[in-house]
């Protein structure tokens, strides 16, 4: 920001005294932000040895272990309730009182850790599958609630983690075999999550946790695209058990394009990609023999559209993060497809050469981009 404003002054943009006070405020700022991030670092260690001190005194304490593992309800009772008083004290640091606002969310971010270790100790206390799905699942459902309340972006983080660890586990408990899991999970994770962040109510509300979705969804998607143009599809992908959430995906998709079809463009686009990416998921689960090459075509098809428009919105909403993701797709992706195709028909050396070459233009073409980017933006 120095730099813009430092520019803006050259270019006669502003005068000295705004530009001294701009830039005052620019550094007190910056400078407010660099001990806030102390703060909060001091307070995570702090939690941090804080927790661990309780734990080495309970361990140097045997008397404290016998009688734990005498009483079993205790320690669900404790973990309880050190689980709410971490949630009970840092709501009302940060919200209520808000005196101690950056301890107060660190406290709110330890309690949704602690509200799984609670599920997971009454899990192992009752002979319950501890990894299971259904204790994920309920650790999401949980902690999800409290991350639209308290709009923190770990407790989201988590809540969203903890629910691709849950349907992962969920997939190999229906016996979906391991190199399918491989498959299966990125794309519809992907279709699921850009279908959350496309909705109205979370979009308008918490604008920051639909972008997270929505970037992690391409994120997702693009993985298994990458995959299916390199991988040779010869093993059999039919499993039935994933034609229900795939299936329901795509329905959910339709009504959500009829909702918004009259609102914005970029619903009903959004909503025929994927809705089409679902279906050519299920014309390769649903048969038994899957033709290689339509897969493969069709994978770099959707990778090339999902370019297109990519960068195309990316700088028609000037979405910097967007378009920094479309020019790592696309770097990626030629990448990729020049190793798998160059690595096998040239000769060693022109292959490093011809690969230099291209990663440096490719290089400069994303610099001048931006650049051009840069001074749009300093004209407006």
């Amino acid at each position: 920001m120095e730099k813009r404003l430092n520019n803006w002054f050259q270019k006669q943009l502003i005068n000295e005294e705004t530009y001294n006070i701009l830039l005052k405020e620019v550094k007190e700022e910056a400078e407010h932000k660099r001990k806030v991030g102390l703060t909060v670092t001091f307070y995570i260690i702090g939690i941090i040895l804080f927790g661990l001190g309780i734990a080495s005194f309970i361990a140097a304490n045997d008397w404290i272990i016998d009688f734990l593992n005498r009483n079993e309800i205790i320690k669900i009772l404790l973990v309880s309730l050190l689980t709410l008083s971490s949630l009970y004290f840092g709501w009302k640091m940060a919200y209520v009182k808000e005196n101690f606002v950056k301890l107060g969310k660190a406290l709110i971010c330890l309690s949704s850790i602690l509200i799984g270790c609670t599920y997971m100790l009454i899990g192992q206390i009752y002979n319950f599958n501890a990894h299971s799905s259904f204790l994920m699942m309920l650790w999401c459902v949980s902690i999800v609630p409290l991350a639209y309340i308290s709009r923190e972006k770990f407790v989201n983080i988590l809540a969203t983690g903890v629910f691709i660890v849950g349907f992962i586990l969920y997939l190999a408990e229906i016996n979906v075999r391991e190199d399918s899991i491989i498959f299966y999970i990125p794309i519809i994770l992907g279709a699921f999550l850009y279908l959350l962040g496309g909705f109205r109510y979370i979009n308008e509300k918490y604008h920051e946790f639909a972008v997270f979705y929505k970037l992690l969804g391409l994120k997702a998607v693009y993985i298994t695209l990458l995959i299916l143009t390199c991988r040779d599809l010869s093993y059999d992908l039919n499993h039935w058990q994933c034609i229900v959430p795939v299936t329901v995906l795509m329905l959910i998709y339709i009504i959500n394009g009829i909702m918004n079809r009259h609102k914005d463009s970029l619903y009903l686009t959004e909503g025929i990609y994927f809705f089409l990416l679902l279906a050519g998921l299920l014309a390769i689960i649903i048969p038994d023999e899957i033709p290689a090459l339509p897969v493969i075509l069709g994978a770099h098809l959707f990778l090339i559209t999902m370019f297109y428009y990519a960068v195309h919105y990316g700088y028609k909403f000037e979405n910097a993060k967007l378009i920094s993701m479309a020019h790592a797709f696309i770097g990626i992706y030629l990448f990729v497809m020049f190793c798998r195709y160059g690595w096998s028909f040239f000769d060693k050396t022109i292959f490093f050469l011809l690969s230099g070459i291209i990663l440096i233009t490719m290089g400069i073409l994303f610099e001048r981009k931006r650049k051009e980017l840069k001074k749009e933006l300093n004209d407006e």
